[in-house]
């Protein structure tokens, strides 16, 4: 009985080394890669020019002057409380900034513009305040001469769009309000804004 006991013991030890010993390995394989991407880049092309009015205290309030852009590239301009004064200085009829963005093919983006900005005269009489804003004119057309827009068409930073396609670029456009005051000092007014663009 006990020589039983031991052989059946041997055989059990004997069938764990087995086990043991007949471990294997599992092998997977990955790449790597990565993709370089065109920088996002931004060019001004063209500035803003609101035109040439006349302030008379003696028109309605509020005296405000606001640019925009059609989608077939036409400049649009509301005013009111001010006379239009044609062009005298050789500056061109009214338009919006324009700005061209260039990157990678099909890819969106962001524009970043201040809220506002400070035009100053020349001379020093005085400032005008100039509220920013991109007109997204992919979805606006003109009907007909006739368009009611206010600032709160205006998209207000941040902007998005989509670079071209085939082309790799796209162009916006910013526009805005411009607050005249009760009777602003004659005089050309100027300022400086910039615009940021990056991936979305």
């Amino acid at each position: 009985m006990n020589k039983l006991i031991l052989l059946s013991s041997i055989v059990t030890f004997g069938s764990m080394g087995l086990v043991a010993q007949d471990g294997s390995v599992s092998t997977a394989s990955a790449k790597a890669s990565v993709t370089i991407v065109n920088p996002l880049k931004v060019a001004n092309t063209r500035g803003m020019w609101f035109g040439e009015y006349i302030v008379d205290p003696a028109l309605p309030t509020p005296k405000k002057l606001i640019l925009e852009e059609y989608a077939d590239g036409t400049p649009y301009t509301n005013f009111t409380g001010v006379q239009k004064w044609g062009n005298k200085s050789g500056l061109g009829e009214p338009h919006t900034a324009r700005f061209t963005a260039t990157g990678e093919m099909g890819y969106a983006f962001l524009v970043t513009t201040p809220r506002t900005i400070t035009l100053t005269s020349g001379e020093g009489t005085g400032t005008l305040n100039l509220t920013v804003g991109v007109c997204d004119a992919s979805s606006v057309t003109n009907p007909g001469g006739e368009h009611n827009w206010t600032i709160s068409t205006f998209t207000q930073s941040p902007f998005g769009g989509s670079l071209d396609g085939t082309t790799g670029a796209s162009q916006f456009y910013v526009g805005g309000e411009l607050d005249l005051g009760s009777s602003s000092a004659p005089g050309l007014y100027r300022g400086t804004f910039s615009v940021d663009v990056q991936y979305n």
